[in-house]
Parts: structure tokens; C-alpha cells; sequence
């Protein structure tokens, strides 16, 4: 196999925001090492936002999971018949944990299919990289798979993209706000879950102290059904607390992030943005192993759980967050600022 003969591309990959940014190194890299291919995303609404047509990849097939998985076995032969359609040269499988995306691959009709396999999902595939298990990045996971085509893919950093009206949109709210990037820093207390989040108050009294010891001012981000808790967190701390507008595009929230001179958020979909647009960022992380979702880079610190397990309840996914002290996520923010401030001094 070599770029000539690849001539038109499968990537198979959806999901929520973090799996999709994660995968964005992988897609920069078969980007780079087919420069001459089509590529096309077999993927969710996520994928057009994150990564659209035109930008590292060509085209998108949308997919939505659940609404297929409810219809006939009609609609997946029809999926199956525009795969084939194609005639796709390689399909690459970034759902490595995925059976059924291995499946699709193989029925696609490509000639050579690739993914991380195990156990008789290994025969889905004639390139294969080695199941590396547990605590292992994401990023790193989805690099090995296009790495087993030859390609050196060393850039890790993932990719989010912006329009010049999500741009102009954060710089005008800036702008109305008095907000600059060497005084701002962006909190993001929501997450897919409270299980997920450390705690609001905990939140609160960090965002006093870096209004009040730091002078800085804070801006505090937000998702579908998280507004009332970022106005909970700025109605106790006056003008110096500012409420992002509703972002309704991934890309709007990257270009307000962009804008910030360090994040604080929980280990979720915003993390994944801020290390994309490399704003410098402070991530908590519960029951998340950071071996797998920490950000990755000099820019980025990573304030882990002491109580570490292999498998979690949902009560010990919030323990995991609970023993994680405010003092704790206070020094490592307060240290990272000053490290940031004297570098733009310098």
C-alpha cells in the first residue's frame, strides 16, 4: 500500500465532543500522509462542528447511533449500500472498541481496513495494532491506528474549528465586557453529569479567591441545561464574574475559550476544546484515569484524584470528586497563573 494507490478514504468515528477532538491528531495525520485522498467520516452532528468538510477532512456521512440502531434492518443495508458506493481504498476504524464500526468497515468494501483489534474482532481487519488495554491515552490510541500505515504521526495536539463569525462573535463579546486575555480565566463547573463534576460551591470559592487575590476576571462557560448553575455561581461574586453567551456551535465555544488565559473545568467536552485551542488549562479529574483523558502538553496541568480504583459506582465517582480539596485545586491554579503572568512579563 502506498499514498498513490489511496485514493479515497473511510474514517469511521462519532461520538460525544471528546471522543471526536481526540481523534483529530489521527485525522491531521492521515490528512498528512494522504495528501492526494479523499476523506470522508462516517460520523455525528459533532463531527460537522468539530471538524467540518473542507477543513481536515473532504466529506461526512451523518450517522446517528441511536436513531439507527431503532430502525429496520433496511436502513442498514442502505447505509451499507452508500459505503460501497464509494469505493473506498482504505476504510480506518477510530471506534477501536467498536465490533459493530469494524463491521461496517469490512462490508464498506475497502480493500484495506485497519484498527487496535482483539480476539476474533482482529479478523475485521488486515492492518491491526495491539490492543494496549487500559491507561492509555485516547489520543495516543487513535495515533497508532493511522500509525500502522506508515505514517509518522507525532502532532498530538487536536484540532477545533473556528469560524471568522464565532471569532468575531467572541471578540465582540470580549470587546463589550472589558475582558482581555491576560486577566481572564475561563471556569466551566458543568459536565455530563454530577458524577462527573466537582462540586458547584467548590467552584464558587475558587472563582472568589481568583477575583480577590488575583484581580482577574472570570468567565464562566456553559452548556445545554448548565445555566442556572453558572448564574448560581456569578450572582454571590458581582461584575467581575461574567456569564458566556449560549454557544450553540462547538466552534463559538472554542473561539470564546481561545480568548481566555487559562481554563478550569472537569475532565468533559470543554477540556477537550481549551486543549485544542491551546489555552492553558487546569482539568480536574474524578474517576477519570488521567492516563487516559489528561491534557496533554507542558501548557496543561492535571489535578487527579488521590482515591484511585479500577471500577467505579456512581456514589464513588462523586467520592472521587468530593476528596478533591478546594486548597488543593486553589494552589495548583494560583501557581499556574503566576507562572503564565511572569512568561507574558518576560
Amino acid at each position: 500500500m502506498t499514498p498513490e494507490n489511496i485514493r479515497n478514504i473511510l474514517v469511521i468515528k462519532w461520538g460525544a465532543v471528546g471522543d471526536i477532538v481526540a481523534a483529530t491528531p489521527a485525522l491531521k495525520a492521515l490528512r498528512q500522509g494522504f495528501p492526494a485522498a479523499h476523506i470522508c467520516v462516517l460520523g455525528n452532528e459533532l463531527v460537522r462542528q468539530i471538524t467540518p468538510p473542507g477543513s481536515l477532512i473532504d466529506s461526512l456521512i451523518l450517522f446517528d447511533d441511536k436513531e439507527t440502531t431503532s430502525k429496520s434492518a433496511l436502513a442498514h443495508a442502505k447505509l451499507v449500500r452508500q459505503l460501497r458506493e464509494k469505493k473506498f481504498d482504505l476504510a480506518v476504524n477510530l471506534r477501536w472498541n467498536s465490533e459493530r464500526s469494524g463491521i461496517l468497515g469490512l462490508l464498506s468494501g475497502a480493500r484495506y481496513r485497519v484498527s487496535c483489534a482483539r480476539g476474533a474482532s482482529s479478523n475485521l481487519y488486515n492492518i491491526t495494532v495491539p490492543h494496549p488495554g487500559k491507561d492509555y491515552h485516547e489520543i495516543d490510541r487513535n495515533l497508532d491506528i493511522v500509525r500502522a500505515l506508515g505514517i509518522a504521526a507525532e502532532d498530538k495536539t487536536p484540532f477545533v474549528h473556528r469560524t471568522p463569525e464565532e471569532r468575531k462573535m467572541a471578540e465582540d463579546f470580549f470587546q463589550q465586557h472589558g475582558l482581555q486575555k491576560e486577566t481572564t480565566i475561563g471556569i466551566h463547573p458543568g459536565a455530563s453529569g454530577p458524577n462527573k463534576a466537582w462540586m458547584p460551591e467548590r467552584y464558587l470559592e475558587v472563582a472568589r479567591r481568583l477575583v480577590e487575590k488575583l484581580q482577574v476576571k472570570v468567565l464562566l462557560t456553559w452548556g445545554e441545561g448548565e445555566k442556572v448553575l453558572v448564574d448560581k455561581i456569578s450572582g454571590k461574586l458581582g461584575t467581575n464574574v461574567i456569564v458566556s453567551p449560549e454557544t450553540k456551535t462547538i466552534g463559538a465555544l472554542a473561539a470564546l475559550i481561545e480568548r481566555c488565559g487559562l481554563y478550569l473545568s472537569n475532565c468533559t467536552g470543554p477540556m477537550n476544546v481549551a486543549v485544542a485551542v491551546e489555552t492553558p488549562t487546569v482539568a480536574i479529574l474524578g474517576s477519570t484515569h488521567p492516563e487516559e483523558w489528561a491534557p496533554l502538553g507542558k501548557l496543561h496541568r492535571t489535578i487527579a484524584s488521590p482515591m484511585r480504583l479500577d471500577v467505579y459506582t456512581r456514589d464513588q465517582q462523586i467520592e472521587a470528586l468530593e476528596v478533591i480539596s478546594v486548597d488543593t485545586v486553589w494552589t495548583i491554579v494560583e501557581r499556574r497563573w503566576c507562572e503564565l503572568s511572569s512568561a507574558h512579563s518576560e
